[in-house]
């Protein structure tokens, strides 16, 4: 049961990502091809390869796998009229980073909430969900209220002006991240 339970959690997980990190690549950037069934099986197949990875229960790899998954698929399904794969690369690798300190608060904050509530001893499968449930919570809420928002925000003041503000802020934004991970 336990086994059911973290691959239902690790499903929902991946799914959620691969909806919002393919959401942020539709909405910002053009389609190579004109093929709709291409991007929805690189969606899936994106997904269930990060589900089998993440089952493994490697942090690191799975967090290379976002990183490949999302840098080879804004590269080849994705383009710009000033063609700039770079920046695209950046902005989507940015997003996974981004959404990985959202994951990250949201376990932060179910811990709190746990030790507020004086839970100290929670089976280790029914902590694993929790922290999932929360992080994705937080991940959505964030994305949807604050992190779309200011992305759509900054490509507007940054598209004709200089983008090298964009570049220096995406750079605070990965040097945060990582630190947070660490």
């Amino acid at each position: 049961m336990d086994k059911i339970l973290l691959a239902i959690c690790n499903g929902l997980s991946c799914f959620i990502i691969c909806t919002i990190l393919f959401q942020f690549m539709n909405e910002r950037y053009k389609k190579s091809y004109s093929n709709r069934t291409l991007y929805i099986a690189a969606e899936i197949a994106m997904g269930i390869t990060a589900f089998y990875i993440n089952m493994l229960n490697l942090a690191i790899l799975n967090l290379l796998i976002w990183f490949v998954g999302v840098g080879v698929t804004v590269y080849f399904l994705y383009y710009e009229d000033a063609d700039r794969p770079i920046r695209r690369i950046t902005e989507s690798e940015v997003l996974v980073l981004c959404m990985s300190v959202c994951e990250t608060l949201g376990v932060l904050l179910l811990h709190c909430f746990l030790q507020i509530g004086g839970i100290l001893n929670i089976d280790v499968v029914m902590q694993y969900c929790l922290e999932v449930t929360f992080s994705k919570i937080v991940l959505i809420f964030l994305y949807y209220v604050l992190i779309k928002r200011l992305i759509k925000r900054l490509i507007k003041r940054t598209e004709a002006a200089c983008s090298r503000k964009q570049y220096i802020i995406y750079g605070i934004m990965f040097f945060y991240s990582l630190v947070n991970m660490l």
